[in-house]
C-alpha cells in the first residue's frame, strides 16, 4: 500500500470513529435529559431519588414507589389484588366489595400537558363517576404532586369523597398529628397505637398482627408520615374538618393485612354532593427524605415530628 493510500485509511478510519463518536454523546445527552419516561403502558416519574412508576392499563395505578433503589410500596407479586396506590370514592358502604373495576384496575387514557401526566378512566355507568388522576414532578419541593378528579356522570346529584389507599410492606411505624376534637373512633381495632404529644403513632409489631384490623381518626395539620429504617414517607395534603368527613369514615386510617402481606396508608378528602356534571378536586403531595443519623425515631419524637414538618412547610 502507498503513502497516499495508507493517509487515505488513517483519515477514512479517524471520519468513522468521530461520527460514531458524536452519535453516542447525542443518543446518551437526550437519555439523561428525559427524567420523566413512558415504557409500553408504564410512566416513570422521576425527582432527585425518587421514582414513582404509573400503569395506564391498570386503572392508572401508582405501582412502585421508589427512594434510593429501594421499594417502599407492596407489589403485585405480594398480593395479586391488592397492591401499589389506588384512588376509591367513600364511603365503601356505596359499593362494598371490590371497588368499581371501570375506575379501579380498567385502562385509562393518557396525555401529557405542560409536564403533567394526565390519566382519564371512561365514564363508569355502574358508579355514575368518572375518575382522573393528573401527577407531576416538583423541582421546587422535591416531591410528586397528585392531583385527583372525581366527576358525577350520572343525572341525579351524588355525594361523594376521594379516598386514596397507598399499600406499603408491612412494618416500619407511622404517625400523624390527631384532631383536638377527635382521636382513635371508636370502630378501630388495631393493636400497637398510642396517642403521645398530640400525634397518633403507630408502630408494626409481627407478633400482634394476627388478623385484619382498622384504625379510624380524625387527623390534623394536614400530613401523614410513614417511617421506614433511614427514611420517611410523607403525604401532604389540605386539613378537613371533621364535618366535612364522610360520617363512616376517618380522615386518615390506617388498615393491616391479617397475613402480614402489607399496610395501606389512607387519607380522604372533603366528602361533598355534586350536581350532575359538577366534579371534585383532591390533591395530596408525596415527599421522599433520608432522616439525619442522629434523629430521634421513636414513639413520642418531637425531632421526627419537627422533621417532618419542616419538609412540607419549606
Amino acid at each position: 500500500m502507498n503513502f497516499r493510500a495508507q493517509l487515505f485509511f488513517k483519515i477514512k478510519k479517524i471520519i468513522i470513529y468521530l461520527i460514531f463518536s458524536l452519535l453516542y454523546i447525542s443518543c446518551t445527552a437526550q437519555t439523561n435529559a428525559g427524567k420523566n419516561k413512558t415504557h409500553e403502558s408504564k410512566i416513570v416519574l422521576t425527582i432527585s431519588n425518587s421514582e414513582l412508576i404509573v400503569d395506564k392499563n391498570y386503572g392508572a395505578r401508582i405501582i412502585s414507589l421508589k427512594y434510593k433503589n429501594k421499594e417502599i410500596l407492596a407489589g403485585s407479586k405480594i398480593h395479586a389484588e391488592n397492591f401499589g396506590s389506588t384512588l376509591w370514592t367513600d364511603p365503601q358502604s356505596a359499593w362494598g366489595w371490590p371497588p368499581y373495576e371501570t375506575l379501579d384496575i380498567k385502562p385509562y387514557q393518557f396525555i401529557v400537558k405542560n409536564k403533567e401526566y394526565r390519566f382519564t378512566s371512561k365514564p363508569d355507568e355502574k358508579s355514575g363517576f368518572q375518575m382522573s388522576k393528573f401527577f407531576r414532578v416538583s423541582e421546587k419541593d422535591s416531591c410528586f404532586i397528585l392531583n385527583y378528579q372525581i366527576k358525577n356522570i350520572s343525572k341525579t346529584n351524588q355525594s361523594v369523597g376521594a379516598w386514596e389507599v397507598t399499600r406499603v410492606l408491612p412494618g416500619g411505624m407511622s404517625l400523624f398529628p390527631s384532631a383536638p376534637d377527635s382521636s382513635i373512633m371508636t370502630s378501630s381495632n388495631l393493636p400497637g397505637v398510642s396517642h403521645k404529644n398530640g400525634i397518633i403513632w403507630f408502630s408494626y409489631n409481627f407478633d400482634k398482627i394476627k388478623s385484619h384490623a382498622k384504625l379510624f381518626s380524625m387527623g390534623s395539620q394536614g400530613w401523614f408520615a410513614h417511617v421506614i429504617d433511614n427514611m420517611v414517607f410523607i403525604k401532604s395534603f389540605e386539613d378537613i374538618p371533621t364535618s366535612e368527613i364522610s360520617k363512616e369514615q376517618g380522615e386518615i386510617e390506617i388498615y393491616t393485612n391479617g397475613d402480614q402481606l402489607y399496610t395501606e396508608l389512607e387519607n380522604h378528602g372533603k366528602h361533598e354532593n355534586l350536581k350532575p356534571g359538577q366534579s371534585l378536586n383532591y390533591q395530596v403531595k408525596w415527599y421522599l427524605r433520608t432522616l439525619p443519623s442522629n434523629l430521634d425515631k421513636s414513639e413520642g419524637s418531637t425531632d421526627l415530628v419537627n422533621f417532618i414538618k419542616k419538609q412540607i412547610h419549606k
